[in-house]
Order: structure tokens, then C-alpha cells, then sequence
């Protein structure tokens, strides 16, 4: 594992040096990109197959399928690293900044966080400071670790990024390598005293954050994009070749933090600001792969209310078998289905119910 994160961190150094160190700020003023819904869609869908995983072996750790759920487990790591690298690549600071995260992530998160607190502890008269300590720390359940995670980087953000967007490219990149640095001491040697804050500390991921902020401020050389495109897929296909052998030979998951591989679905799919492949994916005569694009997009419109509802509801389903849903292959489809579409139902119905009472209040005001 060591080995491999190492060449991808060569990787990652070459593609970004050889491809991207045209200075040439081209990313459109928008809130919203389909490519990047679409990715984000991917990678909630692969965090649920993460925690499937675990859910099928704590029932049947030694069942012959287990080797299908890990397999897709350790090929879904990329999931968290897109987030954060989405994040870097997004942010902008308003004067909302911090309202706007407290609006959309923090009070949604401090909402759920009561029932899944409840349904964690099977207690209601439990200290209200337990509460608020595993609240700050993400330990309400174990998903709810990448908000405090976030809330480093949006603070590392709100700090530096002055700092960093005056910097030339030359320097930026300086910074993107010695992010890279700091992940990998980390990721290898944390200090133990500090253990206990690991998920969360920004050191895991810092170097997937800055390399987000670091591309939406260059370009790719126009005359490298069939070199780059070759070699990117060939690393992603050489990677997930060895994730499968390393599953295969080990039956051991693997960490969210496989340096290439989160990089490399980026690009595959952003490789330009200014360039867009997924609008010709959409428009693919094949109706079943437009289907397929569109309900990722879809999914990763509403990611965040997926990873806040999905924890909830895979811990509740750990009170049976998944196999009681109809066998192996069946049970895992089905599991994966409730887990995405459950939540997107109650998103929805919130959605609905608070434009409702919004409709009928005005009404009265107007009367």
C-alpha cells in the first residue's frame, strides 16, 4: 500500500507539472457544474457501497460474497477525496461565507445528528456535554467525521486564500507539493497523542484540498490533451487492476487515500475548465448510458442530504440480515437503492412540506 501511494504520488507530481502549468484562470463564475454533480454523485454512491460493505460483514464476514462487497468497497475509496477535492475547487468567499455553511451544512447536521445521537445510544438521559463532545467531533455516528473535516478546510480556506491565489503559478504548485508532503507524514507517521482526532484532522486530505484550489486556477495545454488523456486512463486502469489484486490477495480495505486514483477521476471527466466532456456523454446515442449520467447527477445534486440521512439508515438496518431482502446480489442492490433513495424521499418531503407552510403563510399575510 505504501509502494503504491508512493507512484501515485509521482503521478500526481508529473501530470500537474507536465500538463497543467499554463497560467490561464478559465473556470466560468458558476454555482453549479453538471461534471462536478455528476462526480459527487459517484462518490456518495461509492461511500454507501463503503458502509454496505461493513453492513454485510458484520453479519457474514465469511461469506464468498463478501469478496464482491470489498472489492467494490476498495474501488469506491476515491469517494471522500472527490468531495474534499471538489470543495477546493469550488469555495469562493462572499460575504455569506459562513452563513451559507451554516444554513446548508452545520444546522442540517446538528438536526439529524438528535435522532441518530438517540438511535446511536439507545439512551435519553445521557449528559448533554457527551452529546455536544461527539457533536464537535463528528462521533455522533461514524460518517458524520467529514463535517468537522470540512469545517477545517472551510477555515484553512477562509484564512489563506488571499494568500495563495497571489501566489504565482510556480509557488501555487510549490504548495500543492508540499501538501502532498504533509499528507503522506500523515497519513504514515500521526502522532499518537493525537490519535483520537484523526479522521478529522485536515492533515489526512490537505493535499486533495489544495490540489482543487491549485486547477481551478490553471489550464491544460491544449496540444497534451490526447497525451494526457492516454496516460490518465491507463493509470486509472493500471490502479484499479492492483486494487483488485491487492483485495484478491489480502481481503483487507483499503484507506480513502489512494493518492492517484481520486486525482485521476477528477480529470478525467474536468481535465479543462474550459473543456467539457460530459455534455457528449449526455448526448451518447446510448439511452441507457444517458440514464445512467443523468441519475448520477442527480444523486450528486442532493449528495449532502444522502451523507447525512444514509447513517442513519444503515444503522437501523443493522437490526436484521440484509439477506432477508431476497439473497445475495439482490439484498446488496436493494441495500443501495434504500440507502440513496430513502434519503432523497425525505429530502424531498421537507423540501415540499416547508414550501407549503411558506405558501400558506403568505397567503395569509396577503388576505
Amino acid at each position: 500500500m505504501a509502494l503504491l501511494n508512493t507512484f501515485g504520488f509521482f503521478m500526481s507530481a508529473l501530470l500537474i507539472s507536465n500538463f497543467f502549468m499554463k497560467s490561464e484562470p478559465l473556470l466560468p463564475q458558476k454555482k453549479e457544474f453538471r461534471e462536478i454533480n455528476f462526480l459527487r454523485g459517484l462518490a456518495i454512491s461509492g461511500i454507501v457501497c463503503i458502509h454496505i460493505d461493513s453492513y454485510f460483514a458484520f453479519y457474514r464476514p465469511s461469506d464468498e460474497f463478501r469478496i464482491i462487497t470489498l472489492s467494490i468497497s476498495n474501488l469506491s475509496r476515491f469517494s471522500v477525496p472527490i468531495f474534499i477535492l471538489s470543495s477546493g475547487y469550488l469555495l469562493r468567499i462572499g460575504t455569506s461565507f459562513w452563513k451559507n455553511k451554516l444554513v446548508h451544512l452545520f444546522l442540517p447536521y446538528i438536526l439529524i445528528s438528535i435522532p441518530g445521537y438517540f438511535a446511536k445510544t439507545q439512551e435519553f438521559n445521557r449528559d448533554a456535554m457527551d452529546y455536544l463532545l461527539k457533536l464537535v467531533t463528528g462521533r455522533i455516528l461514524e460518517p458524520y467525521y467529514f463535517v468537522p473535516l470540512l469545517a477545517g478546510y472551510y477555515l484553512i480556506f477562509w484564512t489563506f486564500h488571499r494568500n495563495f491565489f497571489s501566489l504565482s503559478t510556480m509557488n501555487k504548485f510549490g504548495i500543492v507539493i508540499l501538501s502532498l508532503f504533509i499528507q503522506l507524514i500523515s497519513n504514515y507517521h500521526f502522532p499518537t497523542f493525537l490519535a483520537s482526532y484523526r479522521s478529522f484532522f485536515p492533515t489526512e486530505y490537505i493535499f486533495y484540498f489544495f490540489v482543487g484550489m491549485f486547477l481551478r486556477e490553471v489550464s491544460l495545454k491544449k496540444n497534451y490533451l490526447q497525451k494526457f488523456f492516454l496516460l490518465n486512463t491507463f493509470l486509472i486502469s493500471m490502479i484499479t487492476v492492483f486494487v483488485l489484486i491487492y483485495t484478491l490477495e489480502t481481503y483487507q480495505a483499503l484507506p480513502n487515500n489512494l493518492f492517484f486514483l481520486p486525482l485521476g477521476i477528477w480529470l478525467l471527466f474536468l481535465p479543462r475548465p474550459d473543456l467539457k466532456f460530459y455534455p457528449e456523454l449526455l448526448n451518447h446515442r446510448s439511452v441507457f448510458l444517458r440514464f445512467i449520467m443523468k441519475s448520477f447527477e442527480t444523486i450528486g445534486r442532493y449528495s449532502l442530504s444522502i451523507f447525512l440521512i444514509h447513517p442513519l439508515i444503515i444503522h437501523y438496518m443493522h437490526s436484521f440480515d440484509p439477506h432477508i431482502l431476497g439473497g445475495r446480489t439482490i439484498s446488496y442492490f436493494l441495500t443501495w437503492t434504500i440507502n440513496i433513495a430513502l434519503p432523497l424521499i425525505i429530502h424531498r418531503t421537507i423540501y415540499l412540506s416547508i414550501e407549503g407552510i411558506q405558501s400558506i403563510r403568505e397567503k395569509n399575510l396577503d388576505q
